[in-house]
């Protein structure tokens, strides 16, 4: 699971790691269909089977979001170094640590603009696709920094939640002990 810092977030950051056991994640993901399938069999004809899926392998595949594949389709030149997946927003410095926010949907991103106190860019095309804020790079990324660089993780998170925007501390080693989601658990 590690080796998606290689391809995730801005090369000019240091890199951090992705939440979850993404291995996990696909091998059920993978599953699911033909357990399912299992399920509905047995129920009619009273026999069982046994499924086996390689999560390795359904983690190479899920993992890879078929660049290579798409590339080939498209008749451009193989793929011949690693691509890098940037979100942004996406893992952002607090003043007091990482956040990390998921604006994939559009109602997401404009909320994160009204909690970046930037209402007025809700209805500019420039800023809603992400490849346009990508393209602005250091414009993009200073109206971001300006309103959490100044705020802390759990300012932040308050904020964003009651906005709806899915959001999370990116935990080091000291604090995710003390994560209350894990401490819920009794993990």
């Amino acid at each position: 699971d590690s080796g998606a810092m290689k391809f995730k977030g801005d090369p000019r950051r240091a890199p951090v790691v992705a939440g979850g056991r993404i291995s996990e994640f696909f091998g059920g993901l993978f599953a699911a269909p033909g357990a399912l399938a299992f399920v509905l069999r047995a129920r009619a004809s009273g026999h069982g089977e046994i499924l086996d899926v390689a999560i390795h392998e359904a983690t190479a595949i899920g993992g890879s979001n078929y660049l290579q594949v798409m590339h080939d389709l498209m008749g451009q030149p193989p793929i011949d170094h690693p691509i890098r997946y940037l979100d942004t927003p996406g893992i952002e410095v607090a003043a007091d640590g990482l956040v990390a926010f998921n604006t994939n949907a559009g109602h997401m991103f404009r909320m994160f603009l009204l909690m970046v106190e930037r209402p007025d860019l809700m209805d500019d095309p420039t800023y809603s696709a992400i490849t346009n804020r990508l393209m602005l790079g250091d414009e993009w990324q200073k109206i971001v920094d300006d309103w959490i660089g100044t705020r802390s993780v759990g300012e932040i998170i308050e904020t964003a939640t009651e906005l709806r925007i899915p959001v999370a501390p990116v935990h080091d080693g000291a604090s995710v002990i003390d994560d209350e989601q894990l401490v819920a658990r009794g993990t």
